[in-house]
């Protein structure tokens, strides 16, 4: 019974939350969000905060997706390549967000681009990547979520330097 009850509670605080914020532009100074998504190293959290219309700043934190990459030595040496989810990974993004390329005030598709940086730490393992982020969002002011693909090309740094020109991130994020 208070498992339905709360169960209740939440759809309230929920629907009282979209109506409070139905139409409302996401990206406004100040506006976070959370959800499910990807980074350089990490996934499966992702939170967005808008520091102005025009510049964000975007996280990750969870496991690490492993080394970005994995040559022949590190096979040989640690036999795994790939995700761990024995180790802890966090990355920053800093965004350009730019302007509405179709859209009205309840659905707009906005594109972003800008750089960042992730670690991953875990069992006798450390891993350090950069990489550029070019992003397509559709924001859907009325709910407010954003779902996002970005393409994320990068540069791995440690274990071993390797640059990986193709890979694709994705979010999806609740706007409080």
């Amino acid at each position: 019974m208070k498992r339905a009850i709360f169960a209740v509670m939440f759809l309230m605080v929920t629907l009282a939350s979209t109506t409070a914020f139905a139409g409302m532009p996401i990206k406004q100074a100040g506006n976070f969000g959370i959800g499910l998504g990807t980074g350089t190293t990490a996934a499966p959290i992702s939170m967005k905060y808008f520091l102005s219309s025009v510049f964000s700043i975007q996280g990750n934190v969870g496991w690490w997706r492993g080394p970005v990459h994995c040559s022949r030595y590190y096979r040989d040496h640690y036999h795994r390549c790939g995700f761990y989810r024995d180790a802890l990974g966090v990355s920053v993004d800093l965004l350009i967000e730019g302007g509405p390329l179709v859209g009205n005030s309840d659905v707009s598709l906005d594109w972003e681009i800008g750089g960042g940086a992730g670690i991953g730490v875990g069992d006798n393992l450390f891993g350090l990547a950069v990489a550029f982020v070019a992003g397509l969002q559709l924001n859907i002011h009325a709910l407010p979520i954003d779902l996002v693909l970005e393409y994320r090309p990068h540069v791995s740094l440690v274990p071993g330097v390797g640059f990986e020109f193709i890979d694709f991130t994705g979010h999806v994020r609740y706007y409080f």
